[in-house]
């Protein structure tokens, strides 16, 4: 498959060259839409897409809220009495949007922004005889934005975060301690000097955190096109006939919006739910990837919420692993967002997700979130190993339905 593997950078490099960032709903990813449609057609027995309306700024609008409620509550602790309650209700609301919206992946905000149209692809191919259950390779095809502290502060990255959310936290308890003790008492209460020092201390940190998230729009080369290349590599494999699998039907998903908290998996695992529990269903997804030391099998998705499958897991080491690889399993670090499968998780579909990244961040050179998310910072070796994983665990599969269930 190593012809393959040099298609699907080729492809991705051209990809990106002629239709430039492709955050959801621009013009970028309309074309990149268009192009991908056209290619899936060449390589499905069918391809169908689907539209679908979302919030695409609601999910990362966070950051900025949390800087924006923090000043707030640290204005109002400052003039005490009744507007310790502005700071108190100010912080508890964003907190539980923070925890609704981008722990948890629900819509808590999305009434508050305009709408995005965006599109799914959905190739398919058939089996030789019967269809007795139903592989779905997944993989998103929309760039994300630039993150501010992984193009300039990425070594550090983690300890920032972790120091920020430290202050938001300290803010959260002053706000609700204060509005507390204004309830029992008659007189304004207000804080004593040094815990305003304190709360003021943490701006250094909640400032720069509005400007998080950029306006600037990165290529998404590894994340996550080059993983739409290989679903293409794939489908080309097994339309063969010589290559097509005996009784499982394979969907190749290629969502939109995925940057913006999953939305494009979320619209198909609701639309096709009746379909997807009418028989045994697997989904497989691969999400940036970048280096071949990093081949990683998530055992937990959407910031740890929800569990991918354990057995779906193992096999995947152990193809990875007779195929010469070094490959890992780790729960998603708390922060660190969510995959395509944890939605197909969530609707008890079991569901397995392969990244090939650093998530430590301690090189200071992934291109993650970046301006720097072209092809020649993919390795082209973590590319043919994604390509022999995901065709041995397809081949397996159908090999051993029996046993899976």
């Amino acid at each position: 498959m190593q012809e393959e593997a040099k298609e699907a950078l080729s492809w991705t490099k051209k990809l990106v060259s002629e239709t430039g960032t492709r955050l959801t709903g621009t013009l970028g990813c309309k074309k990149a839409y268009e192009i991908i449609y056209q290619k899936l057609k060449g390589v499905c027995h069918s391809v169908n897409k689907q539209n679908f309306i979302h919030h695409r700024d609601a999910f990362l609008s966070i950051t900025k809220l949390m800087s924006v409620s923090y000043i707030i509550a640290l204005t109002s602790l400052w003039f005490g009495g009744f507007w310790n309650y502005l700071a108190a209700i100010v912080m508890l609301f964003i907190s539980m949007a923070t925890i609704f919206e981008f722990i948890f992946y629900k819509e808590f905000l999305d009434v508050f922004f305009k709408q995005t149209e965006s599109r799914n692809i959905i190739g398919k191919i058939q089996p030789k005889e019967e269809i007795n259950q139903t592989l779905i390779f997944s993989a998103h095809y929309d760039s994300p934005y630039v993150f501010h502290y992984l193009q300039n502060f990425q070594k550090h990255y983690i300890l920032i975060i972790t120091i920020t959310l430290l202050f938001y936290l300290l803010g959260v308890f002053l706000s609700i301690i204060a509005a507390g003790y204004q309830i029992q008492s008659s007189a304004p209460f207000v804080y004593g000097m040094p815990w305003i020092v304190a709360m003021a201390m943490g701006l250094v940190f909640i400032i720069p955190y509005y400007f998080f998230i950029t306006d600037e729009v990165s290529p998404g080369a590894g994340d996550n096109l080059i993983a739409v290349a290989v679903l293409l590599q794939l489908a080309k494999h097994f339309k063969d006939k010589e290559n097509t699998l005996d009784n499982t039907e394979l969907i190749f998903l290629i969502t939109d919006a995925e940057e913006s908290g999953l939305r494009g998996a979320r619209a198909f695992v609701k639309k096709y739910l009746n379909d997807i529990i009418s028989r045994p269903h697997f989904n497989y997804n691969m999400d940036s990837l970048f280096s071949v030391d990093h081949l990683t099998f998530l055992t937990t998705d959407i910031n740890g919420t929800v569990k991918l499958s354990n057995k779906l897991t193992k096999k995947s080491i152990e193809l990875a692993e007779s195929l010469g690889y070094s490959a890992c399993k780790m729960n998603i670090p708390f922060g660190g967002g969510g995959t395509d499968a944890g939605e197909f998780a969530k609707a008890g579909i079991e569901s397995v997700s392969l990244i090939a990244m650093d998530t430590t961040f301690k090189s200071g050179s992934n291109p993650y979130h970046t301006r720097d998310d072209h092809t020649e910072n993919i390795d082209s070796e973590a590319v043919l190993a994604c390509l022999q994983i995901a065709h041995g665990f397809a081949c397996d599969i159908d090999l051993h339905q029996s046993k899976i269930l």
